[in-house]
């Protein structure tokens, strides 16, 4: 005998074995025609989608286990955008990325979600998370950077990295460059092992850098610059094998360099500048970075000498240790890196001569050592670098003549000695390009404008 509507569950009330089932992994607008089966009447499957989307996601939830069609609906893709139209502010809701998704196939909505994933509140990270895990796990690549407001305001996105982040378990690429983040770097983010390129500069993050990023054993560049980061540079960075580059600059960090950073043997770019509070030697580790490029610590407080171990670095080009408390002399081995083209030790209490070794450095643009305590003649030597373009030895104790052999330098554009009472001489006839020439503090010459042309 069959049961009476009094005898049936709510289950049965509102789907009998006769009710056809909707298809609805399709796009919203592409919905089929279909039905729940009811005691009292017939319900479009659209009507109740579009009666359920007014239900905030906290509480649409709960009516997943009234039927598996309800079921259905409710952890489809379709519905997750309707439903984030509906309660997203309206900075989101109107934005044509979610305007346009009744427009799209199957295959650019999901990857309009997963666009806007990360700008969506923790709420809804939460909600969703389970719905598009099958597709979350098969994104490589997501940023930001490029995203911007459907009204054309160039004021940034305020987000929240929630850990509803780790389940994007493929993403080799997360690029969040001036977005405003708010908060801390959240440890989840080690949960992403396939990491290669964690790019979080300009984001206004504070807190401090998790240790657990050493977990990322595939990370190759990290980039945190120009945050409100604090804290000591965590030593467990060292462990990151195949990190090949690493900026760190413009933020509150304190301490000392680890000597950690000395492993990362296949590091190219080191840039870990303006940090007032980080104090201590440049470490000695630093030698053992053979593949390095770029090296700048420029804007700390780093103190004690130049490590000889650092001209080891064969493969550098551009070294910048300016603006920090360096003593000591210029290390005669400085003429083996035969690479560098940019060699600026500005703003150091840096003593002794110049070496004329430096004249080695074939391919030097950019000679900067103005604002230490150097002493002696300049080295005729210089006057063998035939690219060189800036030379700066303002404010120093340097003495005598400028060497006739400068007249050689064919692409030099600019020549500061300003601020060394005992040089004196003139400027070497030769020299093609306009140069500017000034020494406001000796009574041998005046500011002058020379154009040998």
């Amino acid at each position: 005998m069959s049961a009476t509507p009094s005898q049936q569950g709510p289950s049965d009330m509102i789907q009998t074995q006769h009710a056809p089932q909707p298809q609805l992994d399709s796009p919203i607008h592409g919905l089929q025609s279909a039905s729940i089966a009811s005691p009292f009447n017939r319900v479009p499957v659209e009507l109740v989608f579009l009666i359920l989307c007014h239900i905030h996601p906290k509480r649409v939830l709960r009516f997943r286990r009234v039927c598996k069609t309800l079921n259905q609906i409710l952890t489809s893709n379709a519905f997750a955008f309707a439903n984030l139209r509906f309660h997203l502010p309206d900075e989101l809701r109107n934005h044509r990325k979610f305007k346009n998704l009744k427009n799209q196939d199957r295959h650019d909505s999901e990857r309009s979600l997963q666009e806007l994933w990360l700008l969506l509140p923790e709420t809804y990270q939460r909600t969703f998370a389970n719905y598009i895990r099958p597709h979350m796990s098969q994104l490589r690549v997501m940023g930001l950077e490029s995203f911007s407001r459907h009204d054309g305001s160039r004021e940034p996105f305020r987000i929240r990295l929630s850990p509803s982040l780790a389940h994007f378990q493929n993403l080799s690429t997360l690029c969040l460059k001036r977005v405003s983040i708010e908060g801390a770097i959240p440890e989840e983010i080690s949960l992403l092992l396939r990491l290669e390129t964690l790019q979080l500069s300009e984001c206004d993050l504070s807190g401090r850098i998790p240790p657990q990023l050493s977990q990322l054993s595939r990370l190759k560049e990290l980039h945190l610059r120009s945050n409100r980061l604090e804290g000591c540079i965590p030593p467990e960075l060292g462990k990151l094998e195949r990190m090949q580059l690493l900026d760190l600059s413009n933020n509150h960090f304190s301490g000392t360099l680890p000597e950690e950073l000395g492993n990362l043997e296949n590091l190219e770019v080191l840039r870990i500048e303006k940090n007032k509070e980080l104090t201590g030697p440049i470490p000695s580790s630093f030698g053992n970075l053979w593949r390095l490029v770029n090296l700048s610590l420029r804007g700390n407080q780093l103190s004690g000498s130049i490590p000889a171990e650092l001209m080891f670095l064969s493969r550098l080009n551009a070294l910048n240790l300016s603006g920090n408390r360096l003593t000591g002399a210029i290390p005669l081995e400085m003429g083996l890196l035969s690479h560098l083209q940019w060699l600026m030790l500005n703003d150091n209490l840096l003593e002794g001569n110049i070496p004329g070794s430096l004249g080695d450095i074939e391919l030097l643009r950019t000679l900067d050592l103005r604002g230490n305590r150097l002493e002696g003649h300049l080295p005729i030597e210089l006057g063998r670098l035939m690219f060189l373009r800036v030379l700066d030895v303002r404010d120093n104790r340097v003495s005598g003549r400028i060497p006739k052999q400068f007249g050689a330098m064919r692409c030099l554009v600019a020549l500061h000695v300003s601020g060394n009472k005992k040089l004196c001489g003139i400027v070497p006839k030769g020299i093609r390009a306009t140069v500017q020439y000034r020494d406001r503090m000796s009574m041998f010459f005046r500011f002058r404008i020379v154009n040998m042309d």
